[in-house]
């Protein structure tokens, strides 16, 4: 992979970690910045700026820096869709089981999903807290199976 197809690619994943690397293998070509934050800011002002970066990804980062007071490069005609445009955040957690005998695996699952169901009813949502909660569900639920628990 080239210079340029890695910049690239960092610009497209916003990988910040991926552009200090770079940065310091071409200290001449490529800009390094003193701080994380700052190579965030540099990469998705060079999203909104870059028209091979898919029009949503460059919505996101207009976005982001306008929510941070950063300049953002969008074009002037793609501003009023990227100024309506929210981002929203949701939460996800996958609860999956595997097992010869279907009770088991539906007895686990049902155990897992209402840890979770309880952690968010109590308005937990943290993965520190859901995590822990669905592990001890899964060790219960396999103890009243009498299947071993794994430690």
């Amino acid at each position: 992979m080239t210079a340029a197809e890695a910049l690239r690619r960092c610009i497209l994943d916003c990988d910040v970690d991926g552009y200090a690397a770079l940065s310091a293998r071409f200290p001449t070509t490529i800009e390094p910045v003193a701080s994380r934050e700052m190579a965030f800011v540099l990469l998705h002002t060079a999203r909104t700026e870059s028209a091979f970066v898919p029009l949503g990804l460059r919505q996101y980062s207009h976005r982001w820096l306008r929510d941070r007071g950063c300049r953002s490069l969008l074009p002037p005609e793609l501003r009023p869709k990227a100024e309506a445009f929210r981002p929203v955040v949701t939460d996800a957690v996958g609860v999956a089981c595997f097992s010869e005998h279907s009770e088991v695996s539906r007895g686990i699952v049902a155990a897992m999903s209402d840890a979770v169901e309880d952690c968010y009813a109590n308005g937990d949502r943290d993965p520190a807290v859901v995590r822990p909660q669905m592990l001890m569900a899964l060790a219960r639920e396999r103890r009243a199976f009498g299947l071993r628990v794994e430690r």
